[in-house]
């Protein structure tokens, strides 16, 4: 003869309640349905609302002592405004830039080309702050000492009839960041990325890199073709770069 199953009941009242925050009570929702006094559904609601409270603080503390203020920190939706700490900086990111190709260039087989004619299109998120660019080398001055996270996009389209007939498995594209020595005038690729040609008229190499750069650097990008094609960078292929530590 098998047990009696016994049907699962849950006090009624607010002391078991409170010592227990973490029951799940979607599981017993069944059993439980209108078995809680008003004041005991009061005092849960608050036990949540004070969890959920620590929680933020406790967030909003952990980024500011990791990043200080040159981090961003934005709250799930429905926090308040008073729970986020003051100290944040609003606008934490006070040097970088994100700019755009205004025209399409050619890279001719075999060669190198720098990319220039940069500007900073509305209403896409291009910006630059602190930055300086040069209009006339198309290079960005770095404005102060310190470890930059460094990005592009570069859109390449395989020109003219009959230059993708020339493109081999060996052959391949490549994006280079230049950052000028300051001391020897060296003007050397800092960091860089070789990319192999698809079989593809049209196709996009993305680029990142780390690079630790000192004030008044000259920071450009340039572009290899080490094929037999003629190669054409499309206009609106990105460049950026912010600071991410000193």
């Amino acid at each position: 003869m098998s047990p009696k199953k016994v049907k699962y009941q849950v006090p009624d009242n607010s002391y078991w309640a409170a010592r227990n925050p973490n029951f799940d009570y979607s599981k017993h929702a069944h059993q439980t349905k209108n078995n809680y006094s008003p004041l005991t559904e009061q005092i849960l609601s608050e036990i949540r609302d004070e969890v959920k409270q620590l929680s933020e603080q406790r967030a909003a503390y952990i980024i500011q002592t990791q990043c200080g203020n040159r981090c961003e920190y934005y709250p799930p939706h429905g926090v308040p405004g008073f729970l986020l700490d003051s100290r944040l900086d609003p606008f934490p990111l006070s040097y970088g830039f994100n700019v755009r190709l205004r025209d399409h260039m050619i890279s001719n087989p075999w060669t190198q080309i720098k990319l220039n004619n940069f500007y900073i299109p509305s209403g896409t998120g291009s910006f630059i702050r602190g930055f300086r660019l040069n209009s006339l080398a198309s290079d960005m001055t770095v404005p102060l000492s310190g470890v930059y996270s460094i990005s592009a996009s570069i859109h390449f389209r395989v020109g003219g009839v009959g230059e993708l007939e020339k493109v081999r498995l060996k052959h391949n594209v490549v994006v280079a960041v230049y950052a000028t020595d300051l001391v020897f005038a060296e003007r050397k690729p800092s960091s860089q990325y070789r990319s192999s040609i698809p079989q593809a008229k049209h196709f996009t190499v993305h680029f990142s890199t780390t690079l630790y750069l000192q004030v008044g650097q000259p920071l450009a990008i340039e572009v290899e073709n080490e094929s037999k094609a003629k190669m054409i960078v499309g206009e609106e292929s990105e460049f950026s770069a912010h600071l991410i530590g000193t």
